[in-house]
């Protein structure tokens, strides 16, 4: 905010050899200026309770993006952040931006990856780890977008069952993907295409291969493929999903009520799943026995008809779940 004062001040001077009256007029122009601006800090010594500063700066730098205004600065402290930042607010011009930088002379990492430890040598280079499936989850609870984009100028490898090998190459053509039992949830942002919510994309693209999408939940307005067998449209209450981080742990909340959405589904198996159609894979165990997804997010036992997403019966209503603590 700019507030300008002026001041003209006429000065009078009499000059005795001279019947001339000089008038010196001279203008000052003040210009104070009000700033808001305000800088938080982000340290992995911090608390996201503090207030910020830099004698009490947060934890995480998602916690300084949901305070930060336009014209205001995060400075993060050395570290390594694991964490998506999804920013509340953005610049309002080159001269009002929200700044995000490391502090002068330290090193900062942001990451979106998980610790994984165990790995095996096999030799000549390779290292071989075997990662619990309730790491990625069977069922998904999706809340983000689901864009389709062809990449035909790039060639990615693909390798044989169980090999570091290469077997071929390919480019993405779309299509051969496969979507069951999830939960979708709209972003809830209204800036995001209607063409990206939910499976919606794959009414508007063409892509090469079959697609196998069944049995999906679609809640808070996301939208379904057309072609769909099983789907589920329950948009009777908002979930009001948001992610909250408390004393290094990660919890969901939901409100949700999954008696609304009972109807057969399929456990998920090697067979249900097929093979891949460029590479002719099937979806096994790093043994190479078969696939069957019988535990959800928490490594609960899923039952005969599986609820819809990560979660088996996580009951109803206002739900708070721990998804992850810092160890």
């Amino acid at each position: 905010m700019k507030t300008s004062f002026f001041l003209n001040c006429q000065f009078h001077k009499q000059l005795a050899d001279m019947k001339t009256i000089c008038s010196l007029i001279a203008a000052f122009i003040l210009i104070l200026t009000s700033s808001c601006t305000h800088e938080y800090h982000v340290s992995t010594r911090g608390d996201d309770q503090n207030k910020g500063s830099s004698e009490h700066p947060f934890r995480t730098i998602s916690q300084a993006a949901q305070l930060v205004r336009p014209g205001d600065r995060v400075i993060v402290h050395e570290g390594i952040y694991r964490e998506q930042v999804n920013p509340l607010f953005g610049g309002d011009s080159d001269s009002k931006r929200i700044v995000y930088r490391a502090a002068d002379g330290e090193h900062v990492e942001i990451k979106g990856s998980e610790v994984v430890q165990g790995w095996e040598s096999l030799g000549n280079g390779v290292w071989k780890v075997v990662l619990s499936n309730s790491l990625f989850g069977d069922h998904n609870l999706i809340a983000g977008e689901v864009i389709l984009r062809k990449v035909l100028d790039r060639s990615t490898p693909y390798h044989p069952p169980h090999s570091t090998s290469i077997a071929g190459l390919s480019n993405t053509t779309l299509g051969d993907d496969r979507f069951y039992n999830n939960l979708f949830l709209a972003p809830g942002d209204s800036t995001v295409s209607e063409q990206w919510i939910g499976l919606n994309a794959y009414n508007h693209v063409d892509y090469e291969f079959p697609v196998h999408i069944s049995h999906n939940v679609y809640v808070d307005g996301s939208m379904p493929f057309e072609g769909e067998e099983g789907s589920l449209i329950s948009n009777a209450r908002p979930t009001g999903w948001k992610l909250e981080e408390e004393e290094g742990r990660l919890y969901l909340h939901l409100s949700i009520n999954p008696e609304e959405w009972k109807m057969k589904r399929p456990i998920i198996t090697t067979e249900l799943l097929g093979k891949a159609v460029r590479t002719g894979q099937a979806w096994e165990n790093p043994d190479g026995s078969p696939l069957q997804i019988d535990t959800d997010f928490f490594g609960n036992v899923r039952n005969n008809n599986p609820t819809p997403g990560p979660f088996e019966e996580p009951g109803s209503g206002e739900l708070r779940l721990l998804l992850w603590e810092e160890k």
